[in-house]
């Protein structure tokens, strides 16, 4: 049985954690996952793996931020906290290194070198800055066993020339973030009636969610009437300046349809008793969220980012928009607040979609494929 360490820097739950704990608990007949995650910060993803029953360990990791002086910081702590890695690399016997946090993340990389181990490189983002792309790159082309990219759209950001130079350098799959079709399912049709129509949004707080683009549309939501807007999800303290913002707009606008209800527990049935799910995302790379909703049988509007064009089309399961349209985004809800039979057209499309493409068992597959080609590739190198 391959031993993997699974490495986040991020003690916070959010779409990565729910699918490094997904994974491993789908996988642990086949594969012996152990997660590493730090000693400091944010204990929801401890506390999640705890409730799972999922292997963890803390080691002293820090989350990599956009500050200057954290940044500073981290290049300081680098040598303990890679030595550590390393340390328990080789005193557990692993036998390949996970680094789940994309390009930010680049600690388990540098300890499974020094570790002599093969390592996968699970990048999941559109936005990485250019430095960050280009060390990335380095290290994808001399270190890097395997690679996982969410989406077409991640191969384009870090790797546009990957059949020409990295690949007889690495294995590279693409993996959707996955969603539990057994968990999350349609309500019966009977279940859920009422006179308002229910929009809903998955996601923290924070400027990439582009929810100031949601407050607008809110505001152009006035026929039919009864339409209501809720966002589910954390507003940390890092993003208290932008909540601040919304919260003035929002009385500028006098917008009364639209609520932050903060996180929730049980995502499914805040699903389940929804019309229409929105993405208003200004950057995405593989939605959980929008998984989650098509599992659930909701008709999606979604901004045009990440791979969500691969999964929703235009009029059949869904509609794009341009990041930041709010009146567009406006128009769709509209459209699909008027029309039931459509709304429940496009939800049985997204349900099959979901469960033929995207489901959980579907991406632990994959991820048992690349934990034995990389070791496979490691060994013959």
């Amino acid at each position: 049985m391959i031993r993997v360490l699974n490495v986040m820097e991020d003690g916070r739950i959010a779409g990565p954690q729910l699918r490094m704990l997904r994974v491993a608990k789908r996988l642990e007949d086949k594969v012996e996952s152990i997660i590493a995650i730090p000693i400091n910060g944010p204990q929801d993803f401890k506390n999640a793996l705890e409730a799972a029953s999922v292997p963890f360990v803390q080691l002293p990791l820090t989350k990599l931020s956009r500050s200057p002086r954290e940044i500073v910081l981290s290049m300081l702590r680098l040598p303990w906290e890679v030595s550590r890695l390393v340390k328990y690399i080789k005193s557990e016997k692993i036998d390949v290194v996970h680094s789940s946090g994309g390009a930010w993340m680049y600690k388990a990389i540098i300890a499974a070198k020094l570790a002599g181990c093969p390592s996968i490189w699970h990048l999941n983002d559109t936005s990485s800055p250019a430095p960050f792309r280009l060390l990335a790159r380095l290290l994808m082309r001399h270190w890097v066993t395997g690679v996982i990219v969410a989406g077409s759209r991640v191969k384009e950001h870090y790797l546009p020339d990957f059949d020409a130079v990295y690949r007889n350098k690495v294995e590279l799959l693409s993996i959707e973030a996955p969603v539990d079709t057994t968990l999350f399912v349609p309500q019966a049709e009977s279940a859920w009636e009422g006179q308002i129509i229910r929009v809903l949004t998955v996601g923290n707080v924070s400027p990439v969610k582009d929810y100031m683009a949601v407050v607008h549309a809110c505001s152009l939501l006035t026929e039919p009437a009864g339409i209501h807007w809720r966002i589910i999800g954390s507003s940390f303290k890092s993003q208290e300046k932008y909540r601040a913002s919304l919260d003035a707009e929002i009385q500028r606008l006098h917008v009364e349809n639209l609520s932050f209800v903060g996180p929730s527990s049980d995502i499914e049935g805040q699903l389940q008793q929804s019309d229409i799910y929105v993405c208003s995302s200004a950057a995405e790379a593989s939605p959980t969220s929008v998984w989650e909703a098509m599992a659930c049988g909701l008709p999606i509007v979604s901004t045009d980012v990440g791979c969500v064009r691969d999964y929703v089309h235009e009029g059949v399961n869904g509609f794009l928009v341009s990041p930041g349209d709010s009146q567009a985004m406006a128009q769709k809800i509209i459209l699909l607040a008027n029309d039931k039979a459509l709304r429940m057209k496009m939800g049985k499309a997204n349900r099959k979609k979901a469960v033929e493409s995207l489901d959980l068992g579907v991406c632990a597959a994959s991820h048992a494929t690349i934990y034995e080609l990389s070791v496979e590739r490691f060994e013959g190198s």
